[in-house]
């Protein structure tokens, strides 16, 4: 399962997801709209991170310069800036180009629900000739919030289809393609991908799927006001 507990793991997410085989919850056409969030709190736009234990950086620091285990990443009321080189997706481990390229920018819908679901719409430049676009999605259980109502810490994990499936004690490698073999109510598996039927589908997965991500649950926390 790819790690969540960084916003700059969008990226590497999403390649993932296009291989295919992955126990998530995808879908090619929206799920939920902007309606779906009305009267819900949102998130408090500015800078947020999800730093790893015992990361060195400075929160005041342009977000250019914060190191990757800060987790740092942007966040408007729509979208996600994530601070990734798109043209090196299928390669994260490779060190950031020379020149800056500007952050990918992801749209979202917060949903609401208990917990809220984030649908994140990625469209993914893998060839120049050819786009890939889909949608994902993150249960969201908010922390705290400020004066406003504005969510500013919260718990994240990915939906998944179901149940994970047992080792099949190829190694772990061959487990983290694997899809569930039994899959929630209202979702279906076709080709190794998992799809909702509906909007009831993801928000009656997000809590169960709680417990099935393990120590791939990650921690939001609200920065600072701006956008670099």
């Amino acid at each position: 399962m790819t790690d969540i507990r960084s916003l700059r793991t969008l990226a590497a997410l999403a390649a993932v997801l296009l291989l295919g085989g992955c126990n998530l919850v995808v879908s090619e056409t929206p799920v939920f709209t902007a309606a779906d969030a009305a009267g819900a709190p949102p998130l408090k736009p500015g800078i947020w991170a999800a730093p790893q234990p015992n990361c060195d950086f400075k929160p005041a620091d342009p977000l250019a310069q914060w190191p990757k285990c800060a987790g740092g990443a942007a966040i408007t009321p729509t979208a996600i800036l994530a601070a990734v080189d798109p043209s090196s997706l299928m390669a994260p481990d490779q060190p950031p180009p020379a020149s800056a390229k500007p952050p990918l920018k992801v749209p979202y819908v917060l949903a609401a629900g208990d917990p809220r679901v984030m649908q994140i719409h990625f469209v993914l430049p893998i060839d120049p000739a050819i786009k890939a676009a889909f949608f994902y999605f993150i249960a969201l259980r908010p922390i705290a919030h400020d004066a406003d109502g504005r969510i500013t810490d919260a718990e994240v994990w990915l939906v998944q289809c179901g149940p994970p499936p047992p080792p099949s004690g190829k190694g772990a490698a061959a487990d983290q393609g694997a899809i569930t073999d039994h899959p929630l109510p209202g979702m279906t598996v076709t080709k190794g991908e998992c799809n909702p039927t509906g909007k009831a589908a993801v928000l009656n997965a997000a809590q169960p799927s709680h417990a099935w991500a393990g120590d791939q649950v990650g921690t939001l926390h609200w920065v600072r006001d701006g956008l670099k």
